[in-house]
């Protein structure tokens, strides 16, 4: 089903489906509508009549148990009737490769018929009510252009480390430069950021995470490596180690595992109560290649950590793997999102000994929802740890769907979460929660990325960053920040400027060489009277 397009961003890069992108990232994954779960299939024409002549109550039977096997049944309503001849041809190529012979697969024309009888003609979008109340934040924009020639803006992850000793900063990578930068703040112009200093050089980063792995005090980085611009089936994938430099300003980077899929996310945490830092991995990989694992520190080498690495997860399509006590018994467990067919949340609580018990938070019942990240945070304030969820990316699907969305998944102290959809978004890509009103409570800020060759799908322009206002019935109320082309792939809010309002930072992505290319987008907060 993957049709390259000429417009990739980071999500396609680093996800499977986008990634879930280039279009990764992100930067940037893709998924696969019938992966795996459908002999090489015959040539299937379009034939009208195929809709009238399906028996609904005899076919659905053997669908589910083929196309159901290893993931969801695909619903029909979830691609336009035109889409199924691809979708189930896709669908049977992916058995074959796989080298199942354990399923019997139905007459192709039979399946094709029992999704094309029950699809629509055209996928509609939910209509958003526009923002009709005044918005209690106003934002000035500014932003830092993009200061090479011989490439192109690709950010995939933006991180915001605010420091009480005054060395606040932001850290972005780019995933199409290779290049890792940090971005300090002068108190005394609000809205202008000072110029970015390049920390170090990877190939292609996913995700770069601020730690102290070796304990010596001083800041240093987990990069996220994907190995390849493009998404694809290699083991060029890598966990690397920026360390600080003594004798230069940038950072020294140490490989701590290879021979990877591509790498989606590595976050660091103590998890079997040694007294020093381990690190899990999401490996997205693509179709043949990706899990999620873990690396067990064992000690030190001229002081630079070893690790033993191990497998916690076979599936690929891992974007991120967010750390939290979720129990509360003070062992660090992780949650996982899982894209690709699978499409779920997963928590990984903490067994001890390097052992973890999973448990679903979210299950979609489309294996083309189109999962595009996860935050964990106590989104109403109750004490326990939710998840901010987001489903839009279209890399893989090629088509703008209904169920995009920001969603939260709500703990209610028993697995699974309960699903709220804050607010239909399409392409959402990246939300993240703060308190932007200053009001005490937790508010939302979202970005959505539409490629180019999918904007005529909607009807007019599309939100492309907005911020949901919660309110006291624990409502959420809709403002839109930006409406452009074509998006972004990655945010970050914080009081960067340290006045007292949180500010937002979006990363762009743009998919050719152009003067004053946009680098990184600012929405410089300020209260209204």
């Amino acid at each position: 089903m993957f049709k390259l397009p000429t417009d990739l961003t980071p999500v396609d890069m680093w996800r499977p489906r986008w990634t879930r992108c280039a279009e990764v990232l992100v930067c940037l994954a893709l998924f696969a509508m019938c992966q795996f779960g459908c002999g090489r299939p015959q040539s299937v024409e379009p034939v009208e009549a195929e809709v009238a002549q399906v028996d609904l109550d005899s076919i659905r039977p053997k669908v589910v148990a083929f196309c159901g096997d290893c993931h969801a049944t695909p619903p029909p309503e979830t691609f336009p009737r035109s889409a199924w001849y691809d979708e189930v041809q896709q669908g049977y190529g992916f058995y074959w490769d796989s080298g199942r012979t354990d399923l019997k697969a139905p007459p192709i024309d039979e399946v094709v018929s029992f999704f094309r009888s029950q699809a629509p003609e055209e996928l509609t979008l939910p209509t958003v009510a526009a923002d009709e109340q005044p918005t209690p934040v106003a934002f000035d924009t500014s932003s830092l252009v993009f200061p090479l020639k011989s490439s192109f803006p690709g950010v995939s992850d933006i991180r915001w480390r605010s420091s009480a000793d005054g060395a606040s900063a932001l850290y972005f990578c780019d995933m199409a430069t290779g290049n890792v930068h940090s971005l300090g703040f002068a108190d005394d112009d609000a809205h202008s950021p000072a110029r970015a200093t390049l920390l170090g050089k990877t190939q292609h980063p996913a995700h770069i995470e601020p730690c102290d792995l070796d304990g010596d005090g001083d800041i240093d980085f987990l990069v996220a490596e994907l190995g390849s611009f493009l998404p694809q089936d290699h083991d060029q994938g890598k966990v690397v180690w920026m360390r600080r430099s003594s004798s230069s300003p940038t950072y020294e980077a140490l490989v701590l595992a290879e021979g990877l899929g591509r790498v989606a996310d590595a976050r660091s945490a103590d998890f079997d109560g040694d007294g020093d830092l381990d690190i899990v991995v999401a490996e997205f990989g693509w179709r043949n290649s990706g899990k999620i694992r873990l690396l067990n520190q064992i000690g030190k080498e001229d002081g630079v950590p070893r690790f033993e690495m191990r497998d916690v997860d076979p599936r690929h399509g891992s974007i991120h793997t967010e750390i939290a006590d979720l129990n509360q018994d003070s062992r660090p467990d992780f949650v996982a999102l899982i894209s690709q067919e699978h499409e779920v949340v997963v928590a990984f609580l903490n067994a001890g000994g390097g052992e973890f018990e999973t448990q679903t938070i979210f299950a979609a019942e489309d294996p083309s929802f189109g999962s595009s990240g996860i935050q964990l945070v106590d989104l109403d304030g109750d004490g326990d740890t939710d998840v901010l969820y987001t489903n839009g990316d279209t890399l893989d699907s090629q088509h703008l769907k209904s169920s995009h969305a920001v969603r939260w998944l709500e703990n209610p102290g028993t697995f699974p979460f309960v699903s709220h959809t804050l607010t239909h978004m399409p392409g959402a890509m990246h939300a993240v929660a703060a308190d932007v009103d200053n009001d005490d409570d937790l508010d939302v800020v979202a970005t959505a990325f539409v490629p180019k060759y999918l904007r005529g799908q909607l009807e007019r322009g599309y939100d492309s960053l907005i911020w949901l206002e919660q309110t006291e019935d624990r409502g959420f109320v809709r403002h839109r920040l930006e409406q452009a082309e074509p998006g972004h792939m990655t945010l970050e809010v914080g009081d960067f400027n340290h006045d007292g309002a949180i500010d937002i930072v979006a990363g762009n992505f743009v998919k050719q060489r152009q003067l004053n290319a946009q680098w990184l987008t600012f929405w410089w907060g300020r209260k209204t009277e």
